[in-house]
């Protein structure tokens, strides 16, 4: 079987597309990554920064969706049927809060690297003093 011309760079561009979206959504992986190896004075504990720096950035998100987008989702999915259907007043207006809701999801999902910029620039800051550097608890002092 053999591909057409507009089959195949149909192809290429969906895997240039998953690439993008791929890069798009591991930001808060490889942004805190690349801090690291660019970073002139080395942050102690690397592994554990790139960690938490990607749970902090996956972790606003996912927080935002469960306060956010899930209540309002499941009152659209169980409620408002219920409120059309008897004619009660607010039912539309929850239809179109449900309805708006789906812009907030993927807004969400577009500001992943955002979060994993915003996270990672004000966590290198704190880092050091997180780890515990420069108190009576250091390890390296005896």
């Amino acid at each position: 079987m053999q591909l057409s011309d507009d089959g195949f760079n149909w192809l290429m561009w969906l895997l240039f597309e998953q690439g993008l979206w791929i890069v798009w959504i591991s930001t808060p992986i490889w942004w805190p990554a690349l801090r690291v190896l660019i970073q002139r004075g080395r942050l102690p504990r690397p592994l554990a920064y790139i960690t938490v720096c990607a749970a902090l950035g996956y972790g606003f998100v996912a927080a935002v969706l469960l306060v956010a987008v899930v209540p309002v989702k499941v009152i659209g999915i169980y409620l408002v049927p219920q409120l059309l259907e008897a004619g009660i007043a607010g039912g539309e207006q929850l239809q179109a809060a449900d309805q708006e809701m789906s812009f907030l999801t993927a807004a969400l999902l577009f500001s992943v690297p955002f979060a994993a910029i915003f996270g990672s620039r004000t966590l290198t800051r704190r880092w050091p003093a997180l780890c515990g550097l420069g108190t009576s608890n250091d390890r390296t002092t005896g």
